[in-house]
């Protein structure tokens, strides 16, 4: 029904609520930069019931289309909070808080490089922040085998999502994008969100928000040793060359890092 919640991310929102003078930007700011929110506001957003009248990915405009009236009630039902127990290691939820949002932030900026439009970039974003959603489900739901997961991939050199495949049969790209696709999340989210890792399995033949988002992840998993630690996602060259990017790659990547 959703997932793990931070603490901290609770009481800020909490914290939001008790204030009378509180805009839908304080909102949107903090749904906007949370994997485990941001799904269920997209969710209720798209949903018959609310009626957007237009799919919607960007958490920022679903706090202004709910309203903050709608918002506060929804926030305070159990369907958005869902405690833990045990609650779930910050070694765990950290890191990848970290590398969602960073890996979000770059795949929106690659998405503009590339002259996508607003909906294309919001997707980008959106898939960004959720592309790894699935480990806090298999972390809950299959903790012992999650973790053995993670010491088997550090030990192998070997992509987290090869190591789940190993030991689960399905990877936590998969759990993920089965999640969002019964939620009812835009399909370009869910198909990004699905096919992150190995890119060249889907049918995209150019460039949008799963192309962004492999980019996106493979980078920052490098840069971040927290995050990465030897199990980088390996980047899908033939994809890569299928969508003519081969030869531009580092160029871009070099070019993102140089901006603010």
């Amino acid at each position: 029904d959703c997932l793990p919640t931070p603490s901290a991310v609770c009481l800020r929102l909490e914290e939001l609520m008790a204030n009378p003078e509180v805009s839908c930007a304080s909102f949107g700011k903090v749904i906007a930069e949370n994997p485990a929110l941001a799904p269920k506001v997209l969710q209720l957003v798209n949903s018959a019931f609310f009626g957007a009248g237009r799919r919607v990915s960007s958490p920022t405009e679903a706090v202004q289309v709910l309203g903050l009236s709608t918002l506060r009630t929804l926030l305070q039902s159990s369907q958005f909070f869902s405690p833990v127990n045990p609650p779930l290691n910050p070694t765990i939820l950290e890191p990848l808080w970290r590398h969602s949002l960073a890996t979000a932030q770059q795949a929106r900026r690659l998405v503009l490089d590339q002259g996508g439009d607003q909906m294309a970039q919001e997707d980008a974003y959106a898939a960004g922040l959720l592309h790894d959603a699935g480990q806090l489900i298999l972390a809950v739901l299959q903790p012992a085998t999650y973790h053995e997961a993670v010491t088997m991939a550090r030990a192998q050199r070997i992509s987290q999502a090869r190591a789940e495949k190993a030991l689960l049969g399905v990877s936590h790209a998969e759990v993920g994008a089965y999640l969002f696709g019964l939620w009812g999340l835009p399909i370009a989210v869910v198909d990004a969100v699905a096919w992150h890792e190995c890119p060249g399995q889907s049918s995209t033949k150019s460039f949008g928000p799963l192309a962004a988002l492999h980019l996106a992840d493979a980078w920052d998993e490098e840069d971040d040793s927290a995050v990465g630690e030897g199990t980088s996602t390996v980047l899908d060259q033939s994809f890569l060359e299928t969508l003519g990017l081969n030869s531009e790659v580092e160029g871009r990547r070099e070019m993102l890092q140089s901006q603010p």
